[in-house]
């Protein structure tokens, strides 16, 4: 309903995000898979929604045993040019650590190193250090809020 009420403009984006996550947390994945898709196909030059219907699209692969999709959704995701959020906040790290329990240590390597071309943020860049030496010695990271995001 809020979708409908909603007209197109900068924050429909994020709507549609929040959205897709709150489907994703209710654990209604058709309903997640339906907003994954339409931020990619409606809000495609948005680099907030590439971000975001990648990770949901990689979640969703996950689910259905498709680690290696999976893995590939999660270096498109970090392929964006970033958004102010992304830019300070920081992307985010969910699919990351899903992939981590997987095992799929390179996938995640390459994706921090993604991540670093648009969290320039400094507090960002010691986080995404922390966490490349992490996972480089076998440990899962504490994502802290990136793992919200």
């Amino acid at each position: 309903r809020a979708l409908k009420q909603t007209a197109d403009g900068p924050g429909k984006p994020r709507l549609v995000i929040n959205i897709a996550k709150i489907a994703f947390k209710l654990g209604q994945m058709d309903k997640a898979q339906t907003f994954a898709d339409r931020l990619m196909k409606e809000h495609g030059g948005d680099q907030e929604a590439v971000h975001y219907g990648n990770t949901f699209l990689g979640l969703l692969a996950i689910e259905a045993g498709e680690i290696e999709a999976a893995n590939s959704y999660l270096i498109e995701s970090g392929k964006t040019k970033g958004s102010p959020s992304l830019r300070t906040s920081g992307p985010s790290m969910s699919l990351a650590n899903a992939l981590l329990e997987k095992g799929q240590k390179d996938a995640v390597l390459e994706y921090f190193e993604l991540c670093e071309k648009f969290w320039k943020y400094p507090p960002g860049m010691k986080k995404l250090e922390q966490w490349k030496a992490a996972v480089e010695a076998g440990i899962t990271p504490d994502f802290g809020t990136n793992l919200s995001r």
